[in-house]
């Protein structure tokens, strides 16, 4: 039973020490701020960057392939015979 619930935490202490390690490492956070706000803004912004930099990763790893004579404008290579 110990080990089970052990493992479990394990799991979830190993998926938030990776955001900590990231923020410290590529970003190289380090908080010397006067008061809590200061540091609550900081803390807040590095968070806020890790989550657009990991959305913009899960984006890439999952976009679709194009075609190689896309288009910008359809209707417009519609009348041109350009699109298949």
């Amino acid at each position: 039973m110990t080990t089970r619930i052990n493992r479990a935490r394990s799991m979830v202490r190993s998926a938030i020490a990776h955001v900590f390690a990231d923020q410290k490492q590529r970003m190289a956070l380090f908080i010397r701020t006067i008061g809590l706000g200061g540091a609550t803004v900081k803390i807040g912004i590095a968070n806020l960057a890790y989550s657009f930099r990991r959305l913009i990763w899960l984006e890439r790893q999952t976009a679709p392939v194009q075609r190689q004579n896309h288009c910008i404008l359809p209707p417009f290579c519609a009348k041109l015979g350009l699109l298949s």
